[in-house]
């Protein structure tokens, strides 16, 4: 019994939407550690977290890992994503802090 990718993709909309709808901690959580991991793979130096030299990442992207070195570029990646989370966090605490 084979199924569609339509239908899986159907499947995972609705276990999705009955794991977060109603909870959104639970999607504030997850999208937290996600940031977190990621920040901490910027932080070890993991080669998966800095892309290669080689693809298109825009200008200012490129300027940056064309004139300086590697870890400069993960410095600018680590501050993106602090940003990122704190930005997360003031909206969902704007919405749900009490």
């Amino acid at each position: 019994m084979r199924e569609t990718f339509l239908e899986f993709t159907d499947k995972l909309k609705l276990l999705f939407s009955e794991v977060f709808d109603g909870h959104p901690l639970r999607l504030y959580i997850l999208a937290m550690s996600v940031l977190l991991f990621y920040q901490y793979g910027l932080i070890r130096d993991w080669n998966w977290t800095v892309p290669s030299p080689t693809l298109k990442q825009g200008f200012w992207m490129n300027f940056i890992f064309e004139n300086y070195n590697r870890k400069t570029y993960r410095i600018v990646l680590s501050i993106i994503n602090i940003l990122t989370m704190l930005f997360i966090s003031f909206l969902f605490y704007s919405k749900y802090g009490k």
